[in-house]
């Protein structure tokens, strides 16, 4: 329990951070622990004793080739030696006090700032970090700044026509950097990518439905929320043993947590089923050993490949490290032991709304891969990219794969329950602006809205997984079943939410007041990355996707995706309140 510790809903193993510094030469000792700020949030410290005493910044590069940002330490302090009781242990209440760390430890020597842009900056990053003083070439992450902290500041800029997106933060983390961004400046693009995999693919002229034995199955990201809706369903659906390939110490705990938080009325038969493999995916043999390896391979028929870091904006390396090493890995199992691959994308990789110019109304279906889209926009949609290419150029070296790209994941049909971390999800954080701001601009109206139910989604997956006959299919997991924005405006209301429109110009004036206020940022910051480049909130997709093929197919297996109405709405917006994540004082019934 003293090596774990949940920040900003992320469970953090101390220990992964302690053995990841002791691994760079310059480090003697170490040992990390959390710090509470004046506002109560909670950040890392890492002290640490050694002779040469690297500086901050390679320090925390050097811990982003292994680790996700959120393992980075805020602050790195170096002592003498470290303090120990006299049983020999460490004295963490020894420990200097976080009154006593000097900021001037995390940043380079103040430099003010140059013109009106970096001030208006600066004002707003010290509002946000809830520091009197900030620089020009203060790292915002070295100060302790997170994805809220980002999300503040984006609220709060919405009057200056900066049009900035959360991406922009990481890859310009200081202000003179993030103001040459504004300004035009472009960042050089980090590492190239592999060629893009050409191929020809065609839906095939008749769908093949006859029901397969899939046998034992392993399943990776089985702790996310489509992961363990999928072991639900493969429990439920099969009768085979399901290895859950999980990282990290207590990962049977961790599993067992959230089978109780989700299914709590699991029969304990159907959780025998299930072997917890300790293991990672982004490691050579997944970090075991050959004779675990081996066994593993000697275990299963089938694998899922679910894992993945789904964030939308951090530093590349975490994403390729997790999303496309670790498919890397996934595929050389699969071929090495000839298992049928089925892998877990994104139907974002269709580009979402970005396209080159001469590419403008594409239709993007299931057999398409790169039609001109810009998938590099986004540093999850570019890693998932570059993780179904792989899947691709290992076809053409025999590998049996299936494709299933996801859409918009939310609550469970049945109760409306979301990922525990929900405060991390972009489409519900804009429920939540939504509904706290009461307001919305006329040209959003005609918006269609996407609901993808998450145990339907994985009803649907494992239903296909189930017959599918052919290897080389692509399937879009999304339903289709939209709703209008003036729809869910009328659901809201009917749940006494009442949302006014206004018109475009009265709506950009309002997010402007708004923006000039600290709990107007706060109110915003679900819709601060849509205001800051689309004012409208008007969502028109330069793509079309077509998923003909997908729902034929599913319709084969008897299944149907879920109409949206305002009783599944009732459950979302009930449990958003249920876990404190809106309004407890607003009635949904």
């Amino acid at each position: 329990i003293d090596n774990q510790v949940k920040i900003r809903g992320l469970r953090i193993e101390i220990e992964e951070i302690e053995t990841c510094l002791l691994a760079h030469g310059e480090v003697k000792e170490t040992v990390v622990i959390f710090i509470e700020d004046k506002a109560g949030k909670k950040h890392l410290c890492a002290y640490l004793t050694g002779e040469k005493r690297p500086s901050n910044e390679d320090l925390r590069t050097y811990i982003l080739k292994s680790l996700p940002s959120y393992m980075v330490p805020a602050w790195f302090t170096w002592l003498k030696a470290i303090p120990l009781t006299p049983n020999g242990k460490i004295d963490r209440r020894a420990l200097p006090e976080p009154s006593e760390i000097v900021f001037g430890q995390l940043t380079q020597a103040y430099s003010a700032p140059r013109n009106d842009l970096e001030w208006k900056l600066a004002k707003l990053w010290a509002e946000a970090l809830e520091v009197e003083l900030v620089g020009i070439n203060d790292n915002l992450f070295a100060l302790g700044g997170d994805s809220l902290t980002i999300l503040g500041i984006m609220s709060g800029s919405l009057s200056y026509e900066w049009k900035l997106n959360a991406q922009d933060f990481y890859e310009c983390p200081t202000i003179r950097q993030l103001s040459f961004k504004i300004t035009g400046w472009t960042p050089e693009d980090r590492g190239n990518e592999e060629k893009i995999y050409t191929f020809n693919r065609a839906r095939p002229k008749e769908i093949m439905i006859k029901l397969l034995d899939i046998g034992n199955v392993l399943l990776t990201g089985a702790t996310g929320f489509l992961g363990i809706h999928l072991l639900m369903e493969l429990l439920t659906q099969t009768d085979n043993t399901i290895y859950c390939l999980v990282r990290g110490n207590e990962a049977n705990v961790r599993l067992d947590e959230l089978l109780i938080f989700y299914f709590p009325e699991i029969p304990k038969t159907i959780k025998n089923r299930i072997v917890v493999v300790n293991g990672d995916i982004s490691s050579k043999y997944f970090g075991l050993n050959d004779n675990e390896y081996n066994e593993l391979a000697l275990n299963v028929q089938t694998v899922i490949h679910s894992g993945a870091l789904v964030k939308h904006y951090g530093n590349y390396s975490e994403f390729e490290k997790i999303n496309v090493q670790g498919t890397y890995e996934i595929i050389d199992f699969c071929i090495k032991f000839d298992k049928k691959l089925d892998h877990i994308s994104t139907i974002s990789i269709s580009g979402d709304f970005v396209v080159e110019p001469s590419k403008v109304n594409t239709v993007f279906r299931e057999e398409d891969f790169y039609i001109g889209q810009d998938y590099k926009a986004n540093v999850y949609v570019r890693s998932k990219f570059v993780a179904e290419n792989l899947v691709y150029k290992a076809e053409a070296k025999g590998l049996r794969a299936s494709i299933f790209r996801i859409g918009a994941l939310t609550g469970n049909y049945q109760d409306g329950k979301f990922q525990r971390n929900i405060d991390q999800n972009a489409f519900y954080r804009r429920i939540k602006s939504l509904v706290a701001i009461n307001t919305i601009p006329e040209s959003f109206l005609d918006q269609s809205i996407e609901f993808t139910p998450v145990d339907y989604c994985a009803k649907g997956i494992v239903n296909i997984i189930k017959v599918n006959q052919v290897s080389g299919l692509v399937f879009h997991m999304l339903n289709h079943q939209k709703i209008k924005a003036v729809e869910l405006l009328s659901f809201l209301r009917a749940l006494n939410i009442p949302i006014q429109t206004l018109s475009n110009l009265e709506f950009n004036s309002y997010i402007a007041l708004l923006s000039q206020t600290k709990s107007g940022k706060e109110t915003l910051s679900g819709l601060a990355s849509d205001l800051s480049v689309n004012k409208s909130l008007n969502y028109s997709n330069a793509i079309t996707v077509d998923s003909t093929f997908t729902i034929n197919y599913l319709k084969q297996t008897g299944f149907i995706w879920p109409e949206i109405d305002v009783n599944y709405l009732s459950k979302v917006l009930s449990y958003m309140r249920e876990v404190g994540f809106i309004n407890d004082s607003i009635s949904y019934t």
